[in-house]
């Protein structure tokens, strides 16, 4: 049985799971699909060496999507200032939230809490579907769309 959506995502990460949840907010039927299955709990003392600095427009995208809350819950921490530079080279950004009318610059967060808060909130929506251990093994141009098939057999349309 071929399973049907608007927009099908190959890719969970921040960015496809972003990109999912903005479009099932928009009332889209939306497939996002992962090799893997995100990791969603983890012990206190346990840190993630991949993270982000988002600034207060990505906070504001994470916001309008509904994922924002749940990544606080997790752990975000604000950053006031940066400074940017280049082993090779004599230049140098510096940002300060004291040029801004802002208390902070933005958020540096774990990208697991956020793709988990991401996700958390995908499974809430009602046109999101989030499939996990999905593997595309072929992906077939049709008159009107493409049709993806998983290496479980499983298949989908967009």
């Amino acid at each position: 049985m071929v399973e049907k959506f608007e927009v099908i995502i190959v890719g969970g990460g921040i960015v496809g799971a972003t990109t999912a949840c903005a479009l099932a907010h928009g009332g889209v039927n939306v497939a996002l699909l992962d090799m893997f299955n995100p990791q969603r709990q983890w012990t206190d003392d346990s840190v993630d060496i991949r993270v982000s600095a988002l600034t207060k427009a990505s906070q504001n995208i994470l916001e309008t999507v509904g994922a924002w809350e749940g990544m606080v819950q997790r752990g975000v921490g604000p950053y006031k200032d940066m400074r940017v530079w280049d082993a090779k080279a004599d230049g140098e950004l510096h940002f300060d939230c004291a040029d801004t009318i802002f208390n902070e610059l933005g958020h540096i967060v774990e990208n697991r809490v956020t793709v988990a808060a991401l996700w958390d909130k995908l499974e809430t929506l009602p046109t999101a579907s989030c499939i996990s251990d999905a593997k595309v093994s072929q992906m077939q141009a049709l008159e009107q769309g493409r049709m993806l098939t998983l290496e479980d057999g499983q298949q989908f349309e967009a």
